[in-house]
């Protein structure tokens, strides 16, 4: 095996931690071709399914934060009137930035979305301005001995329904989520279909609204035909959370 090029090493470090200040690229020497190679490098690294550990994961979000607020502080004072060499940022090509924003971006979402999803849930929560509504029965006696929470970040628009007690149905049928929205007239958005194979366990669905949410008021369970609906009659409401 043959050792490996320390120029190569140098550029990869560089590109991801380019937010860093004292990153720096290496000395000319390569130009494209090395960049490719590297890029080629880092995408087999990448691909294959190894668990990113939880302390790598909060770095490089941190990371990913810090280059975003130090790019728009840039912007800022170059609207004031400063000015910062065409093309480049400290010393490093825009297009080399453009590379290390989109590689901690790609990391930082594919390490989350392997996360099983009741870790996915858990991370959800702990941030500073998810919401948490707690299911109540509805008054169709489809509803078993439902209960349970809803997760929802208006920020990221995502968010997860956890459900105990929640009956399974038969084959025709499946439930169905809907999302009553504070700024929008007319019915609740869908917020997609989902099934329960055991009330007696936890049941954690992802949330998966069809139209943006502008002020989430209100999350309805209903019963409906296996395909779903574009507007429920609401005849079998099994759960309701709401502010």
């Amino acid at each position: 095996m043959s050792e490996p090029d320390p120029r190569l090493e140098a550029l990869a470090e560089a590109i991801v931690f380019a937010h860093e200040a004292e990153a720096a690229l290496p000395a000319p020497g390569g130009g494209v071709l090395a960049l490719e190679r590297t890029a080629a490098l880092a995408a087999a690294a990448f691909a294959g399914p190894v668990a990113v550990p939880e302390r790598l994961q909060r770095r490089l979000a941190a990371a990913g934060l810090a280059f975003c607020a130090e790019r728009a502080r840039e912007l800022a004072k170059d609207g004031a009137g400063r000015t910062a060499p065409r093309g480049s940022a400290r010393g490093i090509p825009m297009f080399l930035l453009g590379v290390a924003a989109g590689i901690v971006l790609w990391f930082v979402l594919r390490a989350d979305a392997e996360l099983p999803i009741e870790r996915q849930r858990d991370t959800l929560l702990a941030t500073r301005n998810a919401t948490r509504l707690q299911w109540k029965a509805g008054p169709s006696p489809l509803r078993g001995l439902v209960e349970g929470d809803v997760v929802w970040s208006h920020d990221s628009q995502h968010g997860f329904l956890r459900f105990r007690g929640l009956p399974p149905l038969d084959d025709d049928h499946r439930f169905q989520l809907w999302i009553v929205d504070g700024n929008r007239d007319g019915a609740p958005v869908d917020g997609g279909l989902f099934s329960v194979a055991d009330a007696g366990a936890d049941t954690i669905v992802p949330i998966r609204a069809a139209l943006p949410i502008g002020s989430a008021k209100a999350f309805v369970v209903t019963v409906e035909p296996r395909g779903g609906v574009v507007v429920s009659k609401q005849e079998h409401v099994v759960a309701i959370a709401g502010l």
